[in-house]
């Protein structure tokens, strides 16, 4: 048994997520709601190894106004870099935000808004592939498709953002995932929920320094 940093009879309900890293230790996150109104929200973290015995004390690297909608927290071989989603108390749309953080959920840099060239609409999603990050997410206005960037480990962009083809007569996007591979990662999504036809879609990506 631990002891959670969290307020566990928040609202909404507190949200727990565990990340792997190569030493066999982990990082466990937990969200916390101070204010439901403006919601404003705190990021918890603390390292554990194997056993489950804390490693140290516990991390608070973000609270935000109307913050976190999602996290995602990547494992480097010293480093996590977390992504959420963020916007100003009083308005939208929102946006995406990266920031670098050690092994025990200490912050490495500053946080950086996500470039992207469109509206963020949501379905964020990150994996570590190939040594780097790739963040993905729902952007445009209009028709929106998938678009995924590359970032280093201590969140700053490798390249432009990717567009990610949809199929003929796709007219919504939702659910986007990311799944590391050999070779690069598989971005997966789903299109037109609740109409027919719609469908799984699974496009490869190939990372190559």
């Amino acid at each position: 048994p631990q002891l959670a940093p969290s307020v566990l009879d928040g609202f909404p309900e507190v949200l727990f997520a565990r990340v792997g890293l190569p030493d066999r230790s982990f990082v466990l996150t937990s969200k916390e709601t101070l204010d439901p109104m403006p919601r404003r929200t705190r990021l918890h973290l603390r390292r554990y190894d194997e056993r489950g015995m804390a490693l140290g004390d516990v991390q608070t690297p973000l609270e935000t106004l109307r913050a976190v909608r999602a996290f995602t927290v990547t494992g480097g071989v010293d480093a996590l870099v977390a992504l959420w989603e963020e916007a100003d108390a009083n308005t939208a749309p929102y946006q995406v935000v990266v920031r670098a953080l050690g092994a025990d959920g200490s912050p490495r840099g500053e946080a950086r808004p996500l470039a992207s060239g469109a509206f963020y609409q949501g379905g964020l999603a990150a994996t570590l592939a190939s040594g780097d990050v790739l963040a993905a997410g729902i952007f445009g206005s209009g028709l929106l498709r998938p678009v995924v960037t590359p970032l280093s480990l201590d969140g700053s962009p490798r390249g432009d953002a990717l567009p990610i083809p949809i199929p003929p007569g796709a007219t919504r996007v939702e659910r986007v995932r990311l799944v590391a591979t050999p070779s690069g990662a598989l971005v997966l999504y789903t299109t037109d929920p609740g109409s027919y036809p719609n469908r799984l879609v699974a496009v490869p990506l190939t990372c190559e320094r």
